[in-house]
This record gives structure tokens, C-alpha cells and sequence, in this order.
């Protein structure tokens, strides 16, 4: 119960947006790659809309889910899976 009150009296409801910016890993503002990868954490990916340049004018629901999508598309790549 006490843990279940700090997570509703302390949590942000609001997806962060734009926190983890793709781009090239000589870019200083970067932190992930095109592939949803994190420069310098092995195995970690981002996929969400944290990850977008810019807040999205519709929905960010259907952003978020495009990203995902796109980063688990990445993942099955990486690892030869159908």
C-alpha cells in the first residue's frame, strides 16, 4: 500500500518527449543511433516517443506506437529473427 501511494502521489503521467534524441554519435546532443541504440550502453534501446526531434502534432500515442514498431522491426534484424 505504501509503495502504491508513492507511485500515485509521485509518478508523471506525461510521456517525456524529445529527451533522447537520435543522430549521428559525432553529434554531442545524440543519444541514440537510427536504430534506437544507446551510444555507449550495450544492449539498451530506446523505443518510444522520447526518441521523436520534435512533439508531434497529433496524437503521440499513434507516434509512440510507430517508433516502437519501427525499433522492434531493428531488433528482429539484429538478432535473424522472422
Amino acid at each position: 500500500a505504501e509503495l502504491e501511494n508513492w507511485i500515485r502521489t509521485r509518478s508523471w503521467s506525461h510521456q517525456a518527449c524529445c529527451t533522447v534524441p537520435m543522430g549521428n554519435c559525432t553529434d554531442n546532443k545524440a543519444v541514440l543511433d537510427e536504430r534506437g541504440r544507446v551510444y555507449k550502453v550495450s544492449g539498451l534501446r530506446v523505443a518510444d516517443i522520447s526518441a521523436m526531434p520534435q512533439i508531434p502534432l497529433g496524437n503521440p500515442s499513434i507516434s509512440t506506437y510507430m517508433v516502437a514498431e519501427k525499433i522492434a522491426q531493428h531488433i528482429k534484424e539484429d538478432h535473424k529473427l522472422k
